[in-house]
């Protein structure tokens, strides 16, 4: 069906030139507000994923370097230590006053008493923390030596536990206990200086802790026999045992420790060198908190930058924690939901609670850990240990007789909240853009087809006939078009109105002819009063008929006093002579 309706007049289009211009630069508008857009949010992602991978890179290499110098430190004033003449002379005196007490021997009353307090004190709180009750005979000492001192340096301590150390004599009149006054006062003070938890003597020898600065139930038993002859310090004392140089340093990994009630607890030790003989063995008894101080900054998260989930952890080679995570000091309570959350057993989770403690207990394996343990540096978006996505950067520790690897994360979330900001901020703005877009899209459509739309429906009318169309046009083109279309309005008038005139001439001029041979003929005769009526009558009937059987259009006004025909030429003399 035409666009035309009956009537004659133009139906517009369904989708018209106006309509297509508007979409065109409506689309353009808004594809290029979307690339714009597009490309912005995925560059600054980009920058800021690169800024927070260089920050975790940064804090974790810092603490990397924290934590190694920690080490580098604590060993060579535990190695100054050790070659220092009173660690030398207290070594060999001590190892004497042990001896003569075991030549002395206990009573069986000391012997039950140190039972007693055992069986009152110290296997309660084993079973506390490991979660089930040893023998009483399992952690006895061996030999008459530890059974004496013992009672004298802990059951009969005047100091609750925590102060045990500040007994420098115990009254009982033996060489060890005038020793002990001599040396412990200067060690007591050096292992607070250096910060050891404990400093300890081992007889290389007999196998046995001859000194202790803590006065823990491991003061004078043997680490060949009994209940500690597995444990890291025997481990240490094995080594530096065979180890005649005074530059050497044994270190061995965190390990739950009985005698500081199951805590996790990390020995070093170096060998005392006495004429090129090894005599003993100085071990520092590192506690969990001086590690876990350092690698959290003190707990002081948010003023070392890290916000609100960032955080370092310490992994070994069993991946278990060697440091405690941020939840676990920040929230007990979320910290296990989220250890459930990400499916760990409630045995284990019953573990931490029962040594108070994740280190040790605690297993983190992820992309970040494995790679770092294995010896790799680097960065990526990982799942992290509470299950959410995760920014990290991962790399080992060079720490000679130990394996650890450092991890800097924060979560996604965060790192990327600047971002979710910015997306938010590009689509108002982008939105604000394409509503500016389409304005000017219908405005430029209005404006460049308006006077377009008035020229067509001009040429339409003209098309109709209607020859006296005008067009109007505020623009310079526009004018210009709507001129053309009236000066092609005015040709067409003319054109008709010589087409029109042509058929009246055709059709008027033989019978003028005609009457101007009989009003000749009449004057030749001298019969033109009885001729002029008549033959006039005959020219106007004759017009007359032309006329009407060619009617000239309705706006054209001319008579025949303006038609330079013969007609007019015929007619004039007769109607001179009825005048």
């Amino acid at each position: 069906m035409s666009s035309t309706d009956v009537t004659g007049s133009p139906r517009p289009a369904r989708w018209g030139l106006a309509a297509k211009l508007f979409t065109v630069l409506a689309l353009l508008g808004a594809i290029a507000v979307l690339v714009t857009g597009v490309l912005g949010y995925f560059s600054a992602r980009d920058a800021l994923e690169k800024a927070v991978f260089d920050q975790l890179t940064a804090a974790r290499q810092t603490k990397s370097r924290q934590v190694e110098t920690y080490f580098r430190t604590i060993q060579a004033e535990l190695r100054l230590l050790a070659t220092s003449k009173m660690v030398v002379d207290a070594t060999r005196e001590y190892r004497i006053a042990v001896d003569q007490l075991d030549r002395s021997g206990a009573s069986p009353e000391l012997r039950q008493k140190v039972s007693d307090w055992y069986a009152d004190n110290f296997l309660p709180r084993i079973t506390r923390v490991f979660g089930r009750e040893p023998a009483v005979a399992d952690y006895m000492p061996v030999g008459a030596a530890p059974y004496y001192l013992q009672y004298h340096y802990i059951v009969a301590n005047p100091h609750p536990k925590e102060r045990r150390k500040l007994l420098d004599d115990a009254g009982d009149g033996s060489d060890y206990s005038r020793l002990h006054a001599v040396y412990h006062p200067v060690i007591r003070a050096a292992a607070a200086t250096v910060g050891f938890f404990d400093l300890m003597v081992a007889d290389v020898k007999s196998g046995r802790l001859i000194y202790t600065v803590e006065k823990e139930v491991d003061f004078t038993t043997s680490l060949q026999v009994g209940p500690y002859r597995s444990s890291s310090v025997a481990e240490v004392v094995a080594r530096c045992a065979l180890s005649p140089d005074r530059s050497a340093i044994c270190l061995e990994d965190f390990a739950p420790y009985a005698p500081s009630n199951g805590a996790p607890i990390a020995f070093m030790g170096a060998p005392v060198i006495d004429q090129g003989v090894v005599i003993g063995v100085l071990i520092a008894q590192l506690s969990n908190e001086e590690i876990d101080n350092v690698v959290t900054g003190g707990r002081r998260w948010r003023q070392e930058g890290f916000g609100n989930t960032g955080e370092t952890y310490l992994v070994g080679p069993d991946y278990l924690v060697r440091s405690g995570p941020r939840t676990f000091y920040e929230d007990r309570e979320k910290y296990f939901a989220e250890l459930k959350f990400v499916g760990t057993s409630d045995e284990e989770i019953a573990t931490i609670q029962r040594y108070g403690t994740p280190v040790l207990h605690q297993r983190i394996d992820t992309h970040a850990t494995r790679a770092a343990l294995a010896g790799v540096e680097g960065t990526g978006e990982i799942t992290g240990y509470r299950g959410v996505p995760t920014l990290a950067s991962w790399g080992p520790l060079a720490i000679p007789g130990v394996t650890w690897a450092l991890v800097a994360k924060i979560d996604s979330g965060e790192a990327f909240a600047p971002i979710a900001q910015l997306r938010q901020n590009l689509l108002v703005v982008g939105g604000l853009a394409l509503l500016v877009v389409v304005a000017t899209a219908a405005w430029l459509s209005r404006a460049m087809l308006g006077p377009l739309r008035e020229l067509t429906a001009g040429v339409m009318r003209f098309a109709a006939g209607d020859y006296g169309t005008s067009v109007r046009g505020s623009g310079s083109a526009s004018a210009g078009a709507g001129a053309n279309l009236q000066a092609i309005c005015g040709v067409a008038r003319n054109d008709r109105l010589q087409v029109g005139l042509a058929a009246i001439d055709d059709d008027a001029v033989g019978p003028a002819m005609t009457c101007q041979r009989l009003f000749e003929e009449a004057l030749g005769r001298r019969q033109v009063a009885l001729l002029a009526e008549p033959e006039f009558d005959c020219v106007a009937d004759t017009v007359d008929g032309a006329v009407e059987m060619h009617p000239l259009p309705a706006d054209l006004d001319v008579g025949f006093v303006e038609m330079p025909f013969p007609a007019y030429r015929a007619l004039a003399p007769v109607e001179t002579l009825q005048q």
